[in-house]
């Protein structure tokens, strides 16, 4: 196809079931169509800040370039608001992520992910001021979170007064470093709340794989979401989250796996568990029963005023979280954590 307008095949089938069919038929044409136009626009722009940071062998283009067929052939599309009903969609990147972070962002995201882009200075370097001190929310949330009626009461401000307090919680119950792999791991949400906070990896993780740096984010970002929830029994729980409290809401060292190591909380209370290899079974029994109760509550839709609460914690989590806790086995909870991680349209109750 040539790059004249009226040379692109119109798409005219824009139910799910026909853009899956145009999709299996024209597959090359299509990927090869937004393969070029996000190789030429990442010549500009930061693509992981719209698609995530990769990880292990993955590509940004072709990682951008999966997301923007699955929205086309599974996403909700209405041809009646698009000006390109035809193949030349697939060479528009800002319609498409227009499509990923809602249209009214997309002036202010783009301008964010310039590859020149100098961050605008909020008093924070990352030394002399404690990294959750409380920033000015001044950026604008999600379209897909905006209120539908001004009743909700959404207060961004307030939100991010109580991510900093959650995360100084985070820190006094955990690490130095679980803290900054959160900060790390919500860059991105972060950024879109107006929380400027340029993060690094800890100092102390020389040689890290991106696949260790990532399951050690979502590794904190799991026990953030369970101790913004309170979700972290603090009286009596059964042995299994008394062990997962143990060994990931309780200070331990700054080094790997930046949790108290299961023999030293054998070594601690022995009636606990008849060995080292069991306690581990019980702090993953623990965690795998706080991350039911995490998915149980974002399954749900969120009550007067929790909007931005929900759509945080929902993109904290995800199929990876449950490989980083240890739970690949748990193949309930890992749909459960993918589909959850997905509902980015939140509901009004």
């Amino acid at each position: 196809m040539s790059g004249d307008n009226n040379s692109y095949e119109p798409i005219t089938d824009w139910s799910r079931e026909g853009r899956a069919a145009l999709y299996s038929r024209h597959r090359w044409e299509i990927e090869k169509l937004l393969w070029d136009a996000w190789e030429s626009f990442a010549s500009d722009y930061d693509l992981s800040r719209f698609f995530g940071k990769c990880t292990g062998d993955e590509n940004e283009i072709d990682r951008a370039t999966a997301w923007c067929i699955t929205r086309f052939v599974s996403g909700d599309l209405d041809p009646a608001m698009l000006t390109d009903r035809s193949f030349r969609l697939f060479t528009h990147p800002r319609f498409w992520i227009a499509q990923k972070v809602g249209a009214e962002n997309l002036k202010a995201v783009l301008a964010r992910s310039r590859i020149d882009y100098e961050q605008p200075s909020d008093g924070h370097d990352g030394s002399s001021v404690p990294p959750w001190d409380r920033p000015q929310a001044h950026g604008q949330m999600p379209v897909d979170c905006t209120p539908n009626s001004p009743s909700l009461g959404i207060d961004v401000q307030a939100f991010c007064d109580r991510l900093g307090d959650t995360l100084a919680v985070l820190h006094r119950r955990t690490c130095h470093c679980i803290v900054f792999y959160w900060l790390h791991g919500t860059e991105d949400l972060r950024e879109i709340l107006g929380w400027y906070l340029p993060v690094g990896i800890p100092p102390n993780t020389p040689g890290r794989s991106r696949k260790d740096q990532s399951f050690h984010s979502h590794d904190a970002m799991f026990r953030f979401v369970c101790l913004f929830a309170e979700l972290v029994p603090e009286d009596s729980p059964p042995a299994s989250l008394r062990v997962a409290v143990l060994a990931m809401f309780t200070s331990c060292p700054d080094k790997r796996p930046y949790r108290n190591e299961d023999s030293d909380i054998h070594a601690r209370d022995p009636s606990l568990a008849s060995s080292p290899r069991a306690v581990g079974k019980l702090r993953q029994e623990g965690c795998a029963e706080l991350l039911d109760r995490a998915l149980s509550l974002l399954e749900r839709g969120p009550r007067l005023g929790e909007v931005l609460a929900v759509w945080f914690m929902r993109q904290s989590l995800s199929k990876t979280t449950v490989y980083a806790l240890g739970l690949k086995e748990r193949l309930d909870l890992r749909d459960r954590a993918a589909q959850v991680h997905e509902r980015l349209f939140v509901e009004e109750n």
